[in-house]
């Protein structure tokens, strides 16, 4: 009688504990995301990773250039050697200045590593970093283009790397870039050539 006593105690805590299990497991996953979320969201700390670290879905019609980051277009532009104008923000052909001072109209591009104004200048110019409301944000966003696609020439590997790395690290699940080599000058050349035509 003790050992049917002791066996059915144990077969009725293997049940229970089988229960609680299965009902752990049949959470789903959305729930316990949802439900970690809810108890994290006053906790910036813990609620940044959380999101990074979440799969996201996709990033559709996005033009490379627009997806490079204004400090990444620094980069590219010093490489190749670029001066800026100071007033306009705007790449220009070397040759440039040959002093980095303040009072130089058009710097090297690389004068904005030792200068942190002009760095900050070029950054607010060329994104929408400290944007202005006072200005449309279509009107600016669209106006940087012009200022920093001069040093897209030769650095279009590197973009893809960086914005494609950039995807990676944020869980993207897909990533649809549009690019158009050339088309920048070759556009602009067939243009010239074609003239415009109302129809």
């Amino acid at each position: 009688m003790k050992l049917s006593n002791r066996l059915l105690g144990v077969l009725t805590m293997s049940a229970l504990l089988t229960k609680v299990a299965s009902g752990a497991a049949a959470e789903l996953p959305e729930a316990r995301a949802a439900r970690y979320l809810a108890s994290i969201h006053q906790n910036p700390s813990l609620l940044l990773p959380f999101l990074r670290a979440m799969p996201k879905g996709g990033d559709l019609h996005i033009h490379l250039a627009g997806a490079v980051y204004a400090e990444k277009w620094i980069d590219y532009a010093a490489q190749d050697n670029f001066c800026v104008d100071r007033r306009s923000s705007s790449l220009l052909a070397p040759p440039c200045d040959t002093s980095c001072a303040r009072d130089a109209e058009k710097p090297a591009v690389e004068c904005a590593y030792q200068d942190p104004i002009l760095y900050n200048q070029l950054v607010d110019a060329w994104s929408m970093r400290n944007f202005k409301h006072a200005e449309h944000g279509h009107d600016h966003f669209f106006a940087s283009f012009e200022k920093f696609l001069p040093a897209s020439a030769h650095s279009t590997g590197a973009q893809l790397a960086e914005v494609a790395a950039r995807a990676a690290a944020d869980h993207e699940q897909y990533l649809e870039l549009m690019h158009t080599a050339g088309g920048d000058r070759a556009a602009a050349d067939l243009a010239g050539k074609l003239r415009w035509d109302d129809d």
